[in-house]
């Protein structure tokens, strides 16, 4: 056999064997396969996340499965995206391409995994919101009508939620909340629920009919338990609050009484002969003086001096004594 050919032949054994010289580097040696449709976790799709991923090279396997491909989709949505793209991604994140063999279609429909918080189960954290943070005893309050409109579908992962009230509001009555929801610490999603709380508590009601300017005995009222949340903030609930006091208008039997409805009868009226009090260290003046307006208890009215006919504003101390600042 002629040398020349003899070593045309090993040429070509060699050829066979180790493939043609200055090539074997640039052959794949990773394969990543993708599917035309998948479903994540999470908020970034990972090439690992959508991707199957075989081949020799650890160190390139990880580094394609860390490639972050752009956001996920909302749940309910998807996203597309194209086969360039992902090769675009691939170089962004400075990956060989030569060493990859990239098997998917021209488009990949990502969608993202997710879980359905009942309406039902909606209704039950407002529920126990209400149950553990009024203000009211067990026997004293119930809550009606929680509504909330539909179930909320949410990502999967970690899950909390908070229970937002509205500042300076009693819990009584019909009153909007919000239930905020977060996944994995970012994911935000609000739904909005209305709840009716009723509180029962005893209130003080007339008993008859009292005129203007009436003094109210206990005789003449009665304790009751109603609804605070069909009744003004300022309604009575203890007797002693309005015993002794009278009436600032005509009230009807079986009315509730407020606050503004009643008064303590005014000490001194006008025409009152009162003692005034000027006192200070080591010195107390005192002369008698005319009432020019009626007033209460601490009251600051005018009194005019008996003798002078001077007329001066002077606190009153009981019915018959006024002070003066001296």
């Amino acid at each position: 056999m002629p040398v020349t050919w003899r070593a045309g032949l090993v040429l070509c054994l060699v050829f066979l064997v180790l493939g043609t010289p200055g090539l074997v580097d640039a052959a794949p040696t990773v394969k990543v396969r993708i599917p035309s449709k998948v479903e994540i976790e999470g908020e970034k799709i990972l090439l690992g996340a959508i991707a199957h991923i075989q081949g020799l090279e650890n160190g390139l396997k990880q580094d394609l499965r860390s490639v972050v491909i752009g956001k996920a989709p909302l749940p309910e949505t998807t996203r597309h995206i194209s086969r360039d793209y992902i090769l675009v991604r691939l170089k962004q994140n400075h990956i060989n391409i030569s060493k990859v063999e990239l098997s998917c279609p021209e488009e990949i429909e990502i969608s993202r995994s997710s879980i359905e918080i009942s309406q039902h189960r909606l209704e039950e954290i407002v529920l126990d919101f209400i149950r553990k943070r009024a203000p009211w005893k067990s026997d004293e309050f119930k809550v009606e009508n929680v509504r909330v409109d539909d179930s909320v579908l949410l990502p999967k992962g970690n899950i909390t939620y908070e229970v937002v009230f509205p500042k300076n509001r009693d819990f009584l009555g019909t009153l909007p909340l919000s239930i905020v929801f977060k996944v994995d610490g970012s994911y935000e999603k609000r739904v909005w629920a209305t709840v009716t709380i009723e509180v029962f508590k005893e209130v003080v009601v007339t008993k008859r009919r009292l005129r203007r300017f009436q003094v109210i005995k206990e005789s003449d009222i009665e304790m009751k338990r109603m609804n605070l949340a069909g009744l003004p903030s300022n309604v009575v609930r203890n007797i002693d609050q309005v015993v002794g006091k009278r009436t600032k208008r005509l009230v009807n039997a079986l009315e509730v009484l407020r606050n503004d409805m009643v008064e303590y009868p005014p000490l001194v009226k006008r025409g009152d002969v009162v003692t005034i009090i000027a006192e200070s260290e080591g010195l107390r003046v005192t002369a008698l003086g005319i009432v020019k307006e009626r007033g209460h208890k601490g009251e600051r009215i005018m009194v005019s001096n008996f003798d002078s006919k001077k007329e001066v504003y002077a606190r009153i101390l009981d019915s018959s004594t006024v002070e003066v600042d001296f």
